[in-house]
């Protein structure tokens, strides 16, 4: 499993592998069995999150997308109407004593694993590589998950340093939103 940063290349799998996964195309019992992604990102906004270094994917020894992981600032990720809402409440929640900020944390997320290819360390390791990535630019990593995705919820705190810091509610739904240090 290699693990790297996407590029225009690889928008069609990416495509692919998010409408697989996406709330909107599964049922109840397949949203809980396979958990979900919840934020819908356009071809256009696969290519330029490509260009801008923001996709981490892991790629298969036979070339196929096992996963994705996102990792943006704030400015860029305020276009989805979700990012929006977690900035209003950002201010509520605290990690190691301090308060995070649009100005102190990057966004991590959606994250998605082909269920063919989990059970393994990909989780894991796509998300030290986006810390590794962040750190020199923020001191935390700031993502949410539906509270609904009880999968998501499990893997990231098995598999990964996030803490729940708080929650807040969007569309008739509730988040957790989870933080952790860059160089942890």
């Amino acid at each position: 499993m290699t693990i790297r940063q996407a590029t225009i290349q690889d928008i069609d799998a990416l495509l692919q592998l998010q409408e697989k996964y996406h709330v909107s195309k599964l049922t109840e019992a397949e949203k809980q069995e396979k958990g979900f992604v919840t934020m819908w990102i356009t071809a256009e906004q696969w290519a330029e999150l490509a260009q801008r270094g923001g996709i981490y994917i892991a790629v298969s020894d036979d070339n196929q997308l096992a996963a994705y992981a996102l990792k943006t600032d704030w400015a860029y990720a305020s276009q989805w109407a979700i990012i929006n809402r977690m900035e209003e409440v950002l201010a509520t929640f605290l990690f190691d004593n301090q308060i995070i900020t649009i100005e102190n944390s990057c966004h991590y997320g959606p994250v998605c694993i082909d269920e063919a290819f989990r059970g393994r360390t990909i989780l894991t390791q796509l998300f030290e590589a986006i810390q590794k990535a962040s750190s020199s630019d923020f001191p935390f990593v700031l993502t949410f998950i539906n509270r609904q995705n009880e999968r998501s919820l499990r893997a990231h705190a098995k598999k990964t340093p996030l803490s729940i810091v708080g929650d807040f509610d969007f569309k008739d739904n509730q988040y957790a939103a989870l933080v952790c240090k860059t160089n942890d």
